[in-house]
């Protein structure tokens, strides 16, 4: 969102420029703007939504990771699927690292993944298990190459959510191939 700031105030003081020498490129300038402007606010409300998103905790993890998934929908203009089995109802710090764990996924699979038709999320909870599954059909990567690990904080992040729910973080990736995200976490 930064270089999208960035953008607009470098779009907003060429188009300051070129208003009094060339209406027409000022007109072109002044188009970028309000674009840029549009996608920096949709990317500003996803952001505050998502801090702390109160259905998470009112209604539990599927309206909350359903809430989020129309979020993104709008936002990105992409195709997202979810899927929801009957659950049962799981520990509240569960539910707030498989949201975080979901959440990160997602953005990687629509910000570096380069996913082309298909990204899609699947929540289960049933007596003594969650599972949570993001799968994109993007670029991949190999997942275990040092230099991934140590450029990619999310993948560290999600692992260590997992760590703390008390489940296992999956990634299944192999270049060319898309990218499956996979959190299981076994009830008490």
């Amino acid at each position: 969102m930064t270089q999208k700031l960035v953008g607009l105030v470098l779009a907003a003081e060429s188009g300051a420029v070129l208003i009094d020498h060339d209406a027409q490129q000022a007109a072109v300038q002044l188009k970028l703007v309000r674009e840029l402007a549009r996608e920096a606010m949709d990317e500003l409300r996803s952001v505050i939504v998502h801090l702390r998103p109160a259905s998470l905790e009112s209604q539990g993890l599927a309206v909350a990771l359903g809430k989020h998934v129309d979020v993104l929908r709008r936002t990105h203009k992409r195709d997202i699927s979810l899927e929801v089995g009957a659950g049962v109802p799981v520990a509240a710090a569960v539910e707030g690292d498989a949201f975080r764990i979901a959440q990160e996924a997602l953005h990687n699979a629509l910000r570096h993944a380069g996913a082309g038709a298909r990204i899609a999320v699947v929540l289960h909870s049933e007596p003594g298990r969650l599972e949570l599954s993001v799968t994109d059909d993007g670029v991949g990567f190999e997942p275990d190459a040092a230099p991934v690990r140590s450029h990619r904080l999310g993948l560290t992040t999600m692992a260590e959510r997992a760590r703390a729910a008390g489940g296992t973080l999956t990634i299944d990736s192999t270049p060319g191939a898309g990218t499956t995200v996979r959190l299981e976490v076994p009830g008490p």
